[in-house]
């Protein structure tokens, strides 16, 4: 009976080279943070119609909405490399690094325009992408070193790349479109009472 050889010093190294079970990774930690956003855009969008802005909330809610979109679209490309994310392994991933919603709650003004909510989506998506990008960078290898496997890894990655993209451009063409805030925007001459 011929015993099946375990690993090999050579094969417990670590390599430098990506390997294709991380760029399934990249990609459902991506889905992850973009459905984290999804759901604070849709809780952010309910908090401000309770404090009487529906502008704001309505604004929220679209964004929310667009988010699940996207997020369909990410999930349609990383199918076709069966790299189709769970909701268990989306959690795991998620308690491993800062969420960005942290900034979203800390930045949310109850008298915030649609301006303010565009540009702050804009700014998390900004963020977001680039520590996506500088990971991507990471993962996608060289024409030197790639295998026929994590060269369609890479294939994809650039996919996922172009998407998003487009929607960042998505939010700029959006801002664009909305009035600049008065300068004391946040002013309110009757603020809630936070005694009761």
């Amino acid at each position: 009976m011929t015993e099946t050889p375990t690993s090999s010093p050579a094969d417990s190294a670590v390599s430098t080279a990506p390997c294709a079970s991380e760029t399934p990774m990249l990609i459902k930690n991506t889905i992850c943070i973009k459905t984290e956003l999804a759901e604070c855009y849709l809780e952010l969008a309910e908090q401000l119609e309770h404090c009487n802005n529906p502008e704001a909330a309505q604004t929220f809610l679209q964004l929310s909405e667009k988010y699940q979109q996207h997020i369909q679209r990410l999930s349609t490309i990383s199918a076709t490399s069966d790299a189709q994310h769970t909701t268990a392994g989306a959690t795991v991933l998620c308690t491993n690094r800062a969420s960005p919603t942290d900034d979203l709650y800390a930045e949310v003004h109850y008298l915030m325009t649609p301006y303010h909510v565009i540009k702050l989506a804009l700014e998390t998506e900004q963020q977001t992408q680039l520590e996506w990008q500088n990971q991507a960078d990471k993962e996608i290898p060289s024409d030197a070193e790639a295998t026929n496997n994590n060269r369609q890894q890479g294939m994809l990655l650039q996919q996922i790349v172009q998407e998003q993209k487009e929607y960042l451009q998505m939010l700029k063409q959006w801002l664009s479109k909305l009035p600049c805030p008065e300068t004391h925007w946040d002013e309110d001459p009757d603020p809630p009472n936070l005694d009761d």
